[in-house]
């Protein structure tokens, strides 16, 4: 099983890491359906903009944007903001139900060919 499926912020042997990514795994689904439930209510966001109304620090909503990418649910705009640390930030958009099937059909062929 391939990321986001597995659990998140996971990285080698170090037993904190895994603790920690165990203890977030049942959060997740929540968050990711909040980042959603955004996108769809406001149309193109960047993670600061999507925090600040559903009221997490950005730094919470773009590991979901990133999990959510990798569901093939959400896609940049190929739109900039000014992040909160002064630099551009991508904005990103909710899927087409057309874009989310080419996802899906591509990930399985990549999957097969494994």
């Amino acid at each position: 099983m391939t990321y986001p499926n597995t659990n998140p912020g996971f990285k080698g042997a170090i037993e904190t890491g895994r603790e920690a990514a165990f203890v977030f795994a049942p959060k997740l689904g929540k968050r990711q359906a909040e980042v959603l439930a955004d996108l769809a209510a406001h149309g193109p966001s960047t993670a600061e903009e999507i925090g600040a109304r559903i009221d997490r620090h950005w730094y919470l909503v773009r590991p979901r944007i990133s999990e959510l990418k990798a569901l093939g649910l959400v896609i940049d705009t190929g739109g900039r903001a000014k992040s909160a640390l002064g630099g551009k930030t991508h904005q990103v958009r909710l899927t087409t139900p057309d874009e989310r099937a080419r996802f899906a059909a591509a990930k399985e062929a990549a999957e097969a060919d494994q």
